[in-house]
């Protein structure tokens, strides 16, 4: 019996220290997998911020290959991108405009430029320039030979409640005229 209860608290210490490896062994497991997950989302999250990065790189590629060989077709003065971007105080936006030129020779081209915001309640319309919007003055001032882009901060009063904004290109050249962009106002109503 003696023997025998000897062999079985053998057996049991044997069975312990396997039970403590295998424990190990799982708890290793655990934590691999949960490095292999975490690792996998940093992956998924820099493939799409790459992904991201290469549309905006072949949109401004095409815009470049635009200016240098245009289509004899398209040919002019064209507004690339306006953007509006709300900033962290109340009425205030950043705004961002590009301009371009489609030409075979590219003259340079000046003119100015006027930002708008537009209101409409009850049929009733309502539009700050510039000069209502900025410490600046009511346009800014073009001139370029390929594209220019432009910047700015503008500010709304608190009881303005815009649903338009607009991009007014003025050309200096008697032939060119202007162009016109009007866009729906980006952010919700209530500030």
């Amino acid at each position: 019996m003696e023997n025998q209860n000897t062999d079985l608290l053998t057996r049991l210490a044997i069975l312990r220290t396997d039970l403590n490896l295998s424990e190990q062994q799982n708890a290793n497991l655990i934590m691999a997998a949960v490095m292999d997950e975490e690792a996998q989302l940093h992956l998924q999250n820099e493939l799409v911020n790459w992904r991201e990065r290469n549309e905006l790189l072949q949109s401004e590629i095409q815009f470049y290959l635009s200016l240098m060989e245009p289509s004899s077709n398209s040919q002019g003065i064209f507004i690339q991108s306006a953007e509006l971007v709300s900033m962290v105080d109340p009425g205030l936006y950043r705004y961002a405009v590009v301009i371009g030129q489609k030409s075979q020779d590219h003259p340079r081209v000046n003119g100015a430029v006027r930002l708008q915001v537009i209101s409409e309640n009850e049929n009733q319309y309502t539009n700050l320039g510039l000069a209502d919007l900025t410490d600046g003055g009511a346009e800014l001032a073009l001139g370029f030979r390929f594209f220019q882009q432009m910047d700015g901060i503008i500010y709304l009063p608190s009881e303005f409640t815009p649903t338009q904004w607009m991009v007014e290109v003025d050309l200096a050249s008697a032939n060119s005229g202007s162009i016109t962009e009007t866009y729906d106002w980006p952010f919700p109503a209530s500030r």
